[in-house]
């Protein structure tokens, strides 16, 4: 028979377990359990328990010296809650045995508190979320986390409800690329540190905020989104190394704001989804978005992308002689760049990293220009010629030109300059020296 404390004011319990009999009123957590009815809290003194747990609702399973970082009571096994209701588990190390050490199942709208715990994924992924109540829920508040072999993850969710995190620092202990998944749930991540990505797909939406997810040490993309639900990045950090920060899938939605994107890749947020957009600070080499739908969330677009905002200025350092004169169109090689901001420039041409509306401005110095011939200069965009002249010179020598325009670019379109002489023959020069700006070529995004 098992020994039954008394319950009085001054006790938190009726029931603590202990592995030396006669020292607890239970040698097992298992029977514990038995014994125990809802109000119940049953504490664990410190030792390591393998075993497989069913949660009873409305008893709370709590370490007898909570200690989240070096937890001194560790369950090894399964603990199982199908019933409609809620429990707690606290300060207590979950260690996986080539199994979940949680799985909330079935259809009831079963409730399950994990506070201070240790969760110590050594050879499995940690928890299994299926139930099918849409009331079903699973709370971490506190708790930090580790993996002990690759090709897990904390959780995997096919369930209707709630995953909610909040104050967990999941930098802990080692890290995976294998994302926690989610089909169907809300999963809401507050003030919390992931080192592992994490993805929703069907109708599985994310809510993230005050949040870092640091995937760059293994260099895999912090958030994935598939399906048809609209997920939520706020006032957090995405660093995710040589990967995307984020992929969008068709079909699905994320919106990102005041949030800073660290990554190397050439576009630090893809996908076929869409995006809505508020300030974005990109910290690391790639400034790019090239998702199907860009929309941004705000009107003075140029001033939060100030910090990544493409613009450049280019210039002729090296004159180029008889370029022109007899009809020739000549591209112009604007040879030296003042400044690039996203590395959008090259040689003679300017390519639009992401679609929007740019401006953009030349002139070009012509010499040796004769009375008898015509001027033209053209600005080129992806076929769209956008010309100045076609008029009669009427000087000799020297003729400067200029052509600006405003245009609605695509990503990856093209911007060249151009002018061309005619009426005579093939003596036009075009002007060119180190430090000297006569010849230019530049332009910025406006939104």
């Amino acid at each position: 028979m098992p020994t039954t404390f008394p319950t009085n004011s001054n006790l938190a319990t009726t029931w603590i377990v202990n592995p030396t009999a006669g020292k607890g009123s239970h040698t097992t957590i298992a029977t514990a359990l038995t014994s125990a009815s809802s109000g119940d809290t049953i504490l664990i003194t410190p030792g390591t328990y393998t075993e497989n747990l069913t949660l009873k609702v409305g008893v709370d399973l709590c370490a007898y010296d909570c200690d989240a970082l070096t937890p001194n009571v560790s369950i090894v096994g399964k603990c199982t809650m199908t019933t409609a209701g809620t429990c707690s588990i606290s300060g207590i190390r979950l260690t996986t045995n080539s199994d979940f050490f949680l799985a909330v199942t079935g259809s009831a709208a079963s409730k399950v508190n994990l506070i201070d715990c240790y969760f110590n994924c050594s050879n499995n992924t940690g928890i299994s979320f299926t139930s099918s109540d849409s009331g079903s829920q699973i709370y971490m508040k506190g708790c930090i986390n580790t993996f002990g072999t690759t090709g897990i993850t904390l959780w995997v969710s096919t369930a209707s409800g709630l995953i909610l995190i909040d104050y967990c620092d999941f930098f802990y202990g080692s890290a995976t690329s294998t994302a926690s998944s989610n089909s169907a749930a809300q999963v809401v991540i507050k003030h919390s540190n992931l080192n592992f990505p994490v993805s929703c797909s069907s109708t599985g939406v994310l809510d993230i905020v005050f949040t870092t997810i640091a995937t760059n040490n293994q260099n895999a993309t912090c958030i994935t989104t598939a399906g048809s639900g609209s997920s939520t990045i706020t006032l957090s950090t995405l660093s995710s190394g040589s990967a995307s920060s984020a992929s969008i899938g068709s079909g699905s939605t994320l919106y990102v704001l005041d949030t800073t994107v660290k990554s190397t890749n050439t576009n630090a947020i893809t996908g076929l989804g869409t995006i809505f957009y508020g300030p974005i600070v990109f910290t690391d080499s790639s400034s790019i978005i090239n998702t199907t739908t860009q929309t941004a969330l705000y009107t003075n677009l140029a001033k939060y992308k100030a910090s990544a905002q493409p613009s450049f200025f280019a210039y002729l350092a090296n004159a180029q002689s008889n370029v022109t004169g007899d009809g020739t169109v000549a591209s112009v090689p604007f040879d030296t760049e003042d400044f690039d901001v996203g590395s959008n420039f090259a040689s003679n041409t300017f390519t639009a990293p992401v679609a929007g509306k740019y401006y953009l401005y030349a002139q070009v110095l012509a010499q040796q220009v004769a009375a008898t011939m015509t001027a033209e200069i053209n600005m080129i965009v992806s076929g769209n010629n956008y010309r100045n002249g076609n008029w009669g010179t009427t000087v000799t020598g020297n003729m400067p030109q200029t052509v600006s325009t405003i245009v609605n670019m695509a990503a990856g379109d093209t911007a060249t300059v151009t002018i061309t002489y005619t009426g005579g023959t093939k003596v036009v020069d075009i002007y060119g020296a180190s430090g000297d700006r006569r010849t230019y070529f530049t332009g910025y995004q406006l939104g």
